[in-house]
């Protein structure tokens, strides 16, 4: 009788550490995977946070446009508006800036469409100061670059900072209280700007449409004279970087200063 030979096969399992060198690999992929998904995540959200702002800074214009007034615009907070800078040459506060969030109803547009992807809402500030100029600011994930950040901010609107000079330029009054501006003062100053010449400081009620001429009340002007004329503040210095009080309570908002 033949006899068949059977044998077992020899059967073996992963080693302890074979296992520990998988579940490492596994843990280091799975971890790039969720850097590289939140990541995305937080460029797709500030991508709207920007599209909202810009959006509702053109809605913002065209309302100005039709002459609904800036202001109305923006519901006040004092917890959002600055204490202290300089803005048209006076001191930036809840008296010169109104800031919060947007009036949606004065808007026209629905608010539940335009709000940060987190929950937060969008904050804004107006003021009839420089001109009447607003902003608007969001948070902001990324920098430019694309890196994450714990603190900082996009800003969109019409609002620029000023810088002072006491050499700007001069000017000549032509008749009591108004003045015609020389080449190089021309657009830099705005109504409600109050300004320096001459020693005398009064504030800008009207600028002409050319933005050579401006009226100045509140103190008296000789006709004829010779003023050097610059917005009233320390030579060298600037206006409020921006319009809207960080988070923090102590900074305007910038790229390191989260509104909220």
């Amino acid at each position: 009788m033949n006899m068949k030979k059977y044998t077992q096969a020899s059967t073996k399992g992963f080693t302890l550490v074979e296992l520990i060198v998988v579940i490492v690999i596994l843990a280091i992929l799975s971890t790039i995977a969720f850097l590289s998904f939140s990541s995305q995540s937080a460029s797709a959200r500030d991508s709207k946070r920007k599209t909202d702002l810009s959006n509702i800074a053109s809605k913002m214009n065209i309302s100005a446009a039709q002459g609904v007034a800036i202001t109305n615009m923006i519901t006040a907070n004092h917890n959002q508006e600055l204490t202290s800078g300089n803005l048209a040459g006076t001191v930036a506060n809840n008296t010169t800036i109104t800031a919060w969030t947007l009036n949606f109803a004065t808007l026209g547009i629905n608010g539940a469409d335009f709000a940060d992807p987190l929950g937060d809402a969008y904050v804004a500030a107006s003021t009839k100061y420089a001109g009447w100029v607003f902003q608007l600011a969001s948070k902001i994930e990324n920098d430019e670059s694309g890196n994450p950040i714990s603190s900082g901010a996009v800003l969109v609107g019409n609002y620029s900072a000023r810088e002072i000079d006491s050499t700007t330029g001069t000017g000549t009054s032509t008749l009591t209280g108004t003045i015609i501006l020389n080449d190089a003062l021309v657009g830099q100053f705005k109504t409600k700007d109050t300004i320096l010449f001459n020693s005398n400081t009064g504030t800008i009620s009207s600028v002409s449409a050319d933005q050579k001429t401006i009226k100045v009340t509140g103190t008296s002007i000789g006709i004829g004279d010779g003023l050097d004329i610059q917005l009233v503040g320390a030579a060298g210095t600037s206006e409020v970087s921006s319009l809207i009080m960080s988070a923090d309570g102590t900074n305007p908002v910038d790229t390191t200063h989260s509104p909220y």
